[in-house]
C-alpha cells in the first residue's frame, strides 16, 4: 500500500473539510452547469426517476357554443437512473508531524476535491457523448473527416436544437457603448476542449470575453461565444484518436442526481482507528466519497459536434 505522511486529525474538522471539498470541486464542474439537478431522500432507495412531459400542439379548433370539448391528455415519459458510489483515499503516517510543518491534510483534501470534480464531470461528459444527436464537422479545410469546426457546422447544431424545441440557457446581453464591445445573443451552452481554443478564435463569429458588453454571470470555463452558443472550455474534453466531441445543450437536456444528506463528503480516520491493524498508531487516512448518477433526458435538446483540430 502506498503511504504518505501527516498528523492526527481531530474529528470536529470534518465539517470544515467537507466545505473545502465542495468548494474546490465546484471549480472543476463544467458539464453539469445546465443539468436538471435532483436528489434522492435518505432511506428512499437508490433510483431517481426523471419525468418528462410532452408538449401540446396548438388548439386551433374553435370551441362550439354551449358544448364542452373533450379533455386533452398529458404525455409523460419516466426515465430511471441508479445512483452509484465513487471515491478514493490516501493513507497517511504519523512521521511527518515530527519532520515537516506543511498542512498536508488540507492539501490532500484539495487534491481530492479536484479529483472528485474531475470524476463527476467525466461521468457527465461521457453521458453527453452518448446522445443520439450527432453532427460531424464537414465544412472545414483541413482535409480530415471530420474537419475542424466552422461557424456553419455550429449553426447546423443550433438549428437542430431550435427545431427540437430546446430552450436556450441564457438571455440576451444587450450591447453597450463600451469601445469594441457588442451584445451576446440568447444562447445554448457549449462545451469544448481547451485543445481547440485556437480554432475557435479563428472563427469569424467567435467573440471572446473582452468583447462582451457585460462580462458578468459567466459560467465555469466560459471563454467566448458564437451566435446562440456560449462556450465553456475544459482540459477534460472528450477526445479519441485526435477526434474531439464538443457538446451544445439547452435547458433540462440531461439530469444529475445523488443521495441527499451526504452525497459528497470527506472521510478522515485518525491514527489507531483501525485497532490492532494499526497497533502503534502509525496510520491515518483521508478520503472522499460521493453518490452520483446522470442521464440524457431529451436527445433533441443536446447534441454532439465532432471535429478534428486544424
Amino acid at each position: 500500500m502506498s503511504t504518505i505522511t501527516s498528523s492526527t486529525i481531530p474529528p470536529e474538522v470534518n465539517v470544515y473539510f467537507d466545505k473545502m471539498l465542495l468548494m474546490f470541486a465546484q471549480s472543476r464542474l463544467i458539464y453539469q452547469q445546465v443539468a436538471q439537478k435532483r436528489s434522492i431522500p435518505m432511506n428512499s432507495g437508490k433510483q431517481q426517476i426523471f419525468r418528462r412531459y410532452g408538449t401540446l400542439s396548438a388548439a386551433t379548433t374553435p370551441l362550439t357554443e354551449g358544448e364542452t370539448k373533450s379533455p386533452n391528455t398529458m404525455s409523460v415519459t419516466d426515465m430511471t437512473v441508479e445512483v452509484k458510489q465513487y471515491g478514493d483515499y490516501f493513507v497517511l503516517s504519523d512521521w511527518l508531524q515530527m519532520t515537516v510543518q506543511d498542512k498536508v491534510v488540507s492539501e490532500a483534501v484539495k487534491v481530492q476535491a479536484y479529483q472528485m470534480g474531475l470524476t463527476m464531470d467525466s461521468i457527465v461528459r461521457d453521458m453527453m457523448n452518448s446522445t443520439l444527436s450527432a453532427v460531424l464537422c464537414s465544412r472545414g479545410s483541413n482535409g480530415s473527416t471530420p474537419t475542424e469546426t466552422t461557424d456553419a457546422d455550429i449553426m447546423s447544431v443550433v438549428m437542430g436544437l431550435m427545431q427540437g424545441d430546446a430552450r436556450m440557457v441564457t438571455g440576451q446581453i444587450d450591447a453597450s457603448t463600451g469601445f469594441n464591445t457588442a451584445g451576446v445573443l440568447p444562447a445554448f451552452l457549449g462545451f469544448a476542449s481547451t485543445d481547440l481554443y485556437d480554432d475557435f478564435q479563428d472563427l469569424d463569429s467567435f467573440k471572446t470575453l473582452e468583447k462582451y458588453s457585460k462580462a458578468s454571470n459567466l459560467y465555469n470555463g466560459e471563454l467566448g461565444a458564437t451566435p446562440h452558443v456560449r462556450w465553456c472550455f475544459s482540459t477534460n474534453g472528450y477526445v479519441t484518436g485526435g477526434t474531439y466531441s464538443n457538446f451544445i445543450a439547452g435547458e433540462e437536456a440531461y439530469g444529475v442526481t445523488g443521495l441527499a444528506g451526504g452525497a459528497s463528503k470527506v472521510i478522515i480516520k485518525q491514527l489507531g482507528s483501525s485497532g490492532v491493524g494499526d497497533a502503534l498508531d502509525q496510520r491515518s487516512s483521508v478520503g472522499w466519497k460521493s453518490n452520483f448518477a446522470c442521464r440524457v433526458l431529451n436527445d433533441n435538446w443536446v447534441a454532439k459536434l465532432t471535429c478534428t483540430h486544424s
